[in-house]
């Protein structure tokens, strides 16, 4: 009878455990699903008719158009800025074959049924820049070359096509460093830290602005005469910026978007982008943003598509998308999709991937989608949610060789970050910060610093306003307050977070760590499949740092109740260059970490053996899109990072530690 009722009670805790599990992943399901579904119908509807715009077509053509033309394709226009006069609802400019440097500037609107589309030509390879080839050089010295009467305080200069590295402190910033360490120099904190003073310290390759006396200067490479090469300077704000926030209804379609200059407007953030995106649905399809000041693209607003485009080698980030509501704004945020793009080698400035810069950044966001796109070698996290965001979806996504992969932090959250290949990150593979509601479900993070981690506490806010437990009627605002309450301020609730079903295998330090102590409140992480390769305490659930503590799931599990149903043991999986294969005879298969297809998984949300991301596709290149493609193509010393050392939390220089910093200043070794 003993062992009857013993048994029973098994029974029941196991069920009401799974049904635990089970209520909660599919509560942060169901938050962001209907996001996840208006922006997959906004897919599907430009999929089946991308043709949006149903009015007057003009033609425009750099070399051989002219501005008194009537912009038909027999008689283009010139510029981009004239066919822009004719711009309204349903009006689509075609651009032809060139170089455009222009700034186009956006006044009216196109409507929900008829947009107006901005394209270059089928088969035309069509460039805007922001920047202007520069005649007239004078020589300085043996190296240095000037050019006088400079008004425009420029930061950026490309010698055939190759950016140069700026000296000194006019460098955009929000702070200028008023505190200084011991030995006077600023503390450039979260910031771009200077290299040099002036124009005794150009080196090959640099250049310096005295805004002071107007002069530009300039080191080339290999001593060229900058007369005699293409000598590019960024002189306009961007390549696309609309007039105001409610600038709404547009389609960038085939075009290339490079250089630009927001000098002291980084301090505004808003509208930092080569691109910028206001208002309500704009799609942006088969675009490049490179080499941006700042931002490849900066995005404001809702209901926009970003597809099969590449924001690539931007001075800070890819992208960024902010999802605060500007005075004067009339749009509702959110319902933002990034499909199938490329977000490589960012913030080759180095900006402090502590502030921001990386992949991309996203702030006070609701209801987006990043969804099959690839985050390769950015200097900062890979995918970077901070501050307030929610509802947000990761899947289907390769997160490669950036600082951090997929960074989760002080957001309201019900995120799902489901299906996607982390592998090789400097640092954290996966990484849920003060943040609440989030499933991590189903995804392969190999050989990172640390594998999945469910920390960054304590990390503190002055209100619980915005936060997980505030708009979760689960939850007693006051009762929680109450307990998260630490000398009149608020450590933010890490609660409710699902960890299970996903690969961890072989990452340097622990595979998994998440925090006990105080603010963590019902976080669940179990069913997951380990390999651990005779490491030592691959494990770390405290309430204090990464400290190893455990050195088996069954350790674990018997200690604290995490890791029920785990599995340690080789997978049998080989990893072809960054993408994982399963061997035919892998235990994996038919267990609840493999299955076929996640894409539906907001139209069917249980949580079953048959539910994974892209375990068969990661075999045939159809799951991350162009990934697998990239990863074979693009090497990461190739891409031209600044050799500029990155600021530290408390103002500290970071030189070690920061791979990238290593790999430029190898390649700048011979220089000054």
């Amino acid at each position: 009878m003993l062992q009857f009722i013993i048994r029973l009670y098994l029974i029941i805790n196991i069920f009401l455990v799974s049904m635990q599990i089970r209520t909660q992943t599919l509560f942060n399901i169901a938050k962001n699903q209907e996001a996840y579904k208006t922006t997959d119908h906004m897919l599907k509807a430009y999929t089946a008719n991308s043709n949006l715009s149903s009015g007057n077509i003009y033609h425009v053509a750099g070399s051989t158009g002219n501005d008194d033309n009537d912009g038909s394709e027999n008689k283009p226009f010139k510029t981009i800025g004239k066919a822009i006069q004719y711009s309204r609802a349903g009006v689509t400019i075609i651009l032809h074959r060139g170089i455009y440097r222009e700034q186009i500037n956006l006044t009216t609107s196109g409507t929900a049924d008829n947009y107006i589309t901005i394209e270059g030509a089928a088969g035309d390879e069509v460039i805007i820049k922001g920047s202007d080839i520069i005649k007239g050089w004078k020589k300085h010295s043996d190296t240095i070359w000037i050019m006088e009467n400079w008004l425009t305080n420029s930061q950026q200069v490309f010698q055939d096509g190759i950016p140069l590295v700026q000296i000194g402190s006019n460098i955009n910033t929000i702070d200028w460093g008023k505190e200084t360490n011991k030995s006077g120099t600023p503390l450039w904190m979260n910031y771009l830290c200077p290299i040099g003073i002036n124009e005794n310290d150009l080196f090959e390759g640099s250049f310096y602005l005295d805004e002071t006396s107007h002069i530009l200067y300039l080191c080339p490479y290999k001593n060229q005469n900058p007369n005699e090469v293409t000598t590019e300077v960024s002189t306009r704000l961007a390549g696309v910026r609309p007039a105001d926030f409610n600038v709404s209804y547009y389609c960038l379609r085939n075009l290339v978007f490079m250089h630009n200059t927001y000098s002291g407007y980084h301090a505004h953030r808003g509208g930092a982008g080569v691109v910028t995106v206001r208002g309500m649905g704009w799609i942006i399809d088969r675009c490049t943003m490179q080499y941006a000041d700042i931002s490849g693209l900066h995005i404001n607003g809702g209901r926009h598509c970003i597809l099969n485009s590449r924001m690539n080698y931007n001075g800070a980030e890819g992208f960024t998308v902010n999802g605060g509501i500007p005075e004067g704004a009339q749009y509702l945020p959110g319902d933002i999709l990034f499909y199938n793009c490329e977000i490589i080698g960012n913030n080759i400035r180095g900006f402090s991937y502590n502030h921001e810069a990386g992949g991309n950044k996203l702030a006070v966001s609701t209801r987006t989608v990043i969804k099959n796109c690839t985050f390769l070698y950015n200097r900062g996290p890979g995918i970077w949610y901070d501050v307030d965001n929610s509802d947000f979806t990761v899947l289907n996504c390769l997160v490669s060789g950036n600082m951090n992969g997929i960074h989760i932090e002080i957001s309201r959250g019900t995120g799902l970050i489901a299906g996607n290949i982390v592998i090789k990150n400097d640092n954290q593979g996966i990484y849920i910060s003060g943040s609440a509601g989030n499933t991590i479900i189903h995804n392969f993070v190999y050989d990172n610093q640390w594998g999945i981690v469910i920390h960054g506490m304590p990390r503190m806010r002055p209100t619980l306003e915005k936060t997980y437990i505030s708009a979760n009627d689960k939850y007693n605002l006051t009762a929680e307050a109450a307990y998260l309450k630490k000398d009149n301020i608020y450590l933010m609730p890490l609660y409710d977070n699902v960890c299970l079903y996903n690969i961890v295998y072989k990452n340097k330090r622990t595979q998994t760590v998440l925090y006990t102590g105080e603010g963590a409140k019902n976080n669940i992480v179990k069913e997951n499949w380990y390999y651990f390769d005779g490491m030592i305490n691959p494990l770390s659930f405290t309430n204090a740092g990464y400290a190893p503590n455990f050195n088996s799931v069954r350790e674990l599990n018997s200690a604290l109740g995490f890791e029920k149903n785990s599995i340690e043991k080789d997978p049998l999986m080989q990893i072809n260059g960054i993408i994982p294969l399963l061997n035919a005879q892998s235990p994996v298969y038919n267990t609840k970490c493999f299955a076929e297809n996640l894409n539906d998984i907001y139209y069917n949300p249980e949580i079953s053996k048959k539910r994974n991301a892209c375990w068969g596709p990661w075999q045939s290149d159809t799951c991350i899109g162009s990934g697998i493609t990239t990863y074979k193509t693009i090497e990461k010393k190739n891409i031209p990072f600044e050799p500029r050392p990155i600021a530290g939390k408390k103002g500290e220089i970071k030189k070690e530690q920061d791979s990238f910093y290593l790999l430029a200043k190898e390649k700048f070794k011979n220089q000054k």
